[in-house]
């Protein structure tokens, strides 16, 4: 009988025990848990901003944009908002911010490359870029980019040229490199054909806005053959890219 009370009384200081160490540990999970929760949220904040690709446009036009700062929660972080606000620079073509919870954010930025001069106004050149996007207000000193004209004028930075500068604007892009640098103004006649002017005197009819791609390979051949049978100031007419026709200016 004793014997018997003897191993309750053990069992029950046991379960006590349990009990206490149990409870003990729950205590030191729920402190723990906290002081994570607590060290982890003064971690979660931006402590550092890298903006890449830029050529143009500065640190702080881009970081001003943005609709964070230093020292915001990364949690909740207002990434495609910022993404848009950029997007609407001028400059900028594409932006994409990257977020890593070591407290460092990455902003790439994809900035617009000036392709032509176009017209704001008499005599007021703005820079665009291929896809019709304006990117500057009027120049004191325009640069040596190829000229639209006889196209609907340029608005504001930020605002697109109307479609009519498309096929000009593809043209520009498609042609080699070397002829790019050749091309002194593309413009649209009274008909509102395409027409080229090369900074070396020939002039170019391209037509219509069809067979653009046919048209820059037939321009690209006739070039060459032009200057290497020294017919400089030749005009050139590739309207129809298989039967191009080259004759002396009148």
């Amino acid at each position: 009988m004793i014997d018997e009370v003897e191993e309750n009384n053990q069992a029950g200081q046991s379960r006590k025990m349990v009990k206490i160490l149990a409870l003990s540990l729950a205590c030191l999970a729920t402190v723990f848990g906290s002081l994570v929760i607590t060290i982890r949220s003064e971690l979660l904040d931006v402590d550092q901003i890298e903006i890449r690709g830029l050529t143009r446009l500065t640190f702080n036009e881009i970081a001003n944009s943005l609709e964070f700062g230093m020292n915001s929660r990364l949690v909740g972080l207002k990434i495609s908002e910022s993404e848009e606000v950029l997007t609407k620079l001028p400059w900028v073509e594409v932006a994409r911010v990257d977020r890593s919870w070591s407290g460092l954010v990455v902003v790439n930025v994809k900035e617009r490359r000036p392709i032509a001069l176009a017209l704001s106004a008499p005599s007021k050149w703005v820079l665009v870029d291929r896809n019709r996007a304006v990117l500057t207000g009027a120049l004191a000193n325009p640069s040596s980019y190829p000229r639209l004209s006889g196209v609907r004028a340029a608005s504001e930075p930020g605002t697109f040229l109307e479609e009519d500068s498309g096929a000009l604007l593809a043209i520009l892009e498609a042609v080699p490199q070397e002829l790019y640098e050749n091309i002194e103004a593309i413009y649209r006649d009274s008909r509102s054909d395409i027409r080229i002017r090369l900074r070396t005197g020939e002039n170019i009819a391209m037509g219509d806005d069809s067979r653009l791609g046919a048209k820059v390979a037939s321009l690209a051949t006739m070039v060459v053959e032009v200057r290497q049978g020294e017919l400089r100031g030749a005009f050139i007419d590739v309207s129809v890219p298989d039967l191009p026709v080259v004759r002396p200016q009148s």
